[in-house]
C-alpha cells in the first residue's frame, strides 16, 4: 500500500508537469507572438518584399518608356502585375494591392507600405474601435483619422467633394475635413513674446494672420482691432473675461486660468494643423445634441457655447473639440474656393440660407432648387443646396462665434445669418460681425472643431 501511494503520487505530478509543458508549448506555438504567429508574419513581410519589387520592376519600364516620350502612365504598367488589384489615388499616385499586401507608389518610384485605409476600409464599422490614428489616402490628399471615428457612408470620395468622419455608427457627431497643406500660413510668428489684453503676464508668440485667403484686417494680441489668441475685459480691464460669472460658464477657473489656456490651446491647435496638414470642422453649426443632422441650433452666450464645443470628442486623449479659430474659417474659407467643387465665397448666396436666396438666384416655385423657407433660421443641415464640400450652413442660416476677439468689448462671429442683406450680395461666408460675449442672440450660435492631438509634444 505504502509503494502504490508513492506510484500515485509521482504519476499525480508527472501528469501536472506534463500539463504545463503543454500550455508552454501551446503558448509557443499559437499565442500572440508564437511560432504560428511569426510564421504568419514571415511570410507576409515576404509577400510584401516580393510586391515591392514587382512594383519597381514596372516603374523601371515606365521610366523606360517615359524617356522614348511614352504617354503611358505608370498605372498602365502597374496592371501588368499578376494578380494585382489597381486604384489610382490621384493624378500621381497609385495603390497596389496583392493578396493581403499593399503599397502605394507615386510617378517618381516612391514606394511606401500600404498600411493606408482606401476609403471602403475607412467606412468599416471596425474602424469605432481603433486605438490608434489610421491614415487614408484618397484623390486630393491624405487624411488622418482619430482613433474611434469611421468614415460615414455618405462621405464624399475626394479632399475636394469633402471627406466626413463620426465617431458613432448611427446618430454620431459628424466633422469634416479641411486640408492645409502649411500651417505657416495661418499665422505670423514674433521673435518677442507680446502680451495679451490685461495684466496677467501671459505671453504669446503666434497671433493669426491678414492674409489666409485674402486680407482681413487682423492685429496683434493686446490691442483693441480684430486678433487671436486674446481675451476681451472691457475698455476699464476689469469687465467681460475678467469677471468670474462670464469666465466660470466658459469653464475656466480665473483670468489667469483663461489666458494662459486660450495660449495653449491656440499653439496646440497650430501644431497639430502643422503635422497632419489639416483639421476636421463640425460637419452642422453646434446643436445641443453635437453636431448632428436636423436638429435646433445652439443659441446662447459665447461663453456657454465655449463650453459646449469642449465636450464632444469621443477619447480627449486622441483629439479635443474646441470652438473654431478665425484663422480656421479663414482656411475653410479657402478650401471651399478651391478645386473642381468650388464654391463662390465672395457672394456665397447661391449656397447659404438668406432672405433673398430664391430670388438672387432666379429660382421660383417649382424649381427644384427653390426654398420656400428661405430666410428664415432653419435646424441643421436642411438643405442639400445650403452646403459646400458636404459642410452645411457655413454660409447664412445663423453668425457663427469664433475665438477671435476685436475691440475692447467683442468677440467676432462669421458667415451672416439667414436675414443678412446688403444690397444685390448678401453677408457672404467671409463676412465678420462683433458682438458682446455675454449676450445671447437667436441669429448667433457657433461650430466646433476636431483637433488631434499632436504626438509627441511636438512644437511647430
Amino acid at each position: 500500500m505504502k509503494n502504490r501511494g508513492v506510484t500515485l503520487l509521482a504519476l499525480a505530478i508527472t501528469i501536472v508537469v506534463l500539463l504545463i509543458l503543454a500550455g508552454i508549448t501551446l503558448s509557443i506555438t499559437i499565442g500572440g507572438n508564437g511560432l504560428i504567429e511569426k510564421t504568419k508574419k514571415t511570410g507576409q513581410d515576404f509577400d510584401l518584399a516580393q510586391l515591392k519589387d514587382e512594383v519597381a520592376v514596372a516603374y523601371t519600364s515606365y521610366s523606360t518608356r517615359l524617356k522614348s516620350k511614352s504617354n503611358l502612365t505608370l498605372g498602365y504598367f502597374l496592371e501588368e502585375i499578376p494578380n494585382a488589384q489597381i486604384a489610382a489615388m490621384d493624378e500621381n499616385s497609385w495603390m497596389v494591392t496583392k493578396g493581403q499586401s499593399k503599397v502605394i507608389v507615386d510617378s517618381d518610384g516612391n514606394i511606401v507600405d500600404g498600411n493606408i485605409l482606401t476609403l471602403a476600409e475607412a467606412k468599416d464599422n471596425s474602424m469605432l474601435e481603433n486605438e490608434e490614428n489610421s491614415e487614408m489616402k484618397v484623390p486630393g490628399g491624405t487624411v488622418t483619422i482619430p482613433a474611434g471615428y469611421k468614415v460615414t457612408n455618405d462621405s464624399g470620395s475626394t479632399v475636394d467633394e469633402g471627406i466626413v468622419i463620426t465617431d458613432s455608427a448611427t446618430n454620431g457627431n459628424e466633422w469634416v475635413w479641411v486640408p492645409v497643406s502649411d500651417a505657416s500660413d495661418l499665422y505670423e510668428e514674433s521673435q518677442t513674446p507680446i502680451a495679451l489684453t490685461g495684466s496677467t503676464g501671459v505671453t504669446t508668440t503666434k497671433y493669426s494672420s491678414s492674409t489666409v485667403y485674402g486680407n482681413i484686417s487682423r492685429s496683434l494680441p493686446g490691442t483693441t482691432g480684430a486678433r487671436e489668441p486674446d481675451v476681451v475685459l472691457g475698455s476699464n480691464g476689469t469687465s467681460y473675461d475678467a469677471k468670474a460669472v462670464y469666465h466660470s460658464a466658459a469653464g475656466f477657473t480665473n483670468l489667469n486660468n483663461m489666458t494662459t489656456t486660450i495660449v495653449s490651446e491656440y499653439n496646440q491647435m497650430i501644431t497639430s494643423i502643422g503635422q497632419y496638414k489639416g483639421f476636421w470642422i463640425g460637419r452642422y453649426e453646434l446643436s445641443a445634441n453635437g453636431v448632428k443632422k436636423n436638429q435646433p441650433t445652439l443659441n446662447e452666450s459665447w461663453y456657454k457655447l465655449y463650453l459646449n464645443c469642449k465636450s464632444l470628442s469621443k477619447d480627449t486623449d486622441i483629439a479635443i473639440t474646441r470652438m473654431i479659430w478665425g484663422c480656421q474659417w479663414d482656411a475653410t474659407c479657402k478650401f471651399i474656393a478651391s478645386g473642381e467643387n468650388s464654391k463662390d465665397i465672395t457672394n456665397s448666396c447661391s449656397w447659404g440660407n438668406y432672405v433673398e436666396y430664391n430670388r438672387l438666384n432666379g429660382y421660383i416655385e417649382g424649381d427644384e432648387e427653390y426654398i420656400s423657407e428661405a430666410g428664415t433660421k432653419q435646424v441643421t443641415g436642411y438643405s442639400e443646396y445650403w452646403k459646400a464640400k458636404n459642410i452645411y450652413d457655413l454660409a447664412g442660416n445663423c453668425w457663427e462665434e469664433t475665438q477671435e476677439a476685436s475691440g475692447t468689448n467683442f468677440r467676432v462671429a462669421r458667415g451672416g445669418n439667414c436675414t443678412s442683406y446688403s444690397g444685390s450680395i448678401m453677408n457672404p461666408v467671409t463676412t465678420t460681425s462683433i458682438g458682446a460675449p455675454y449676450t445671447t442672440s437667436g441669429d448667433a450660435g457657433t461650430r466646433p472643431v476636431l483637433i488631434i492631438l499632436p504626438s509627441n509634444n511636438l512644437d511647430y
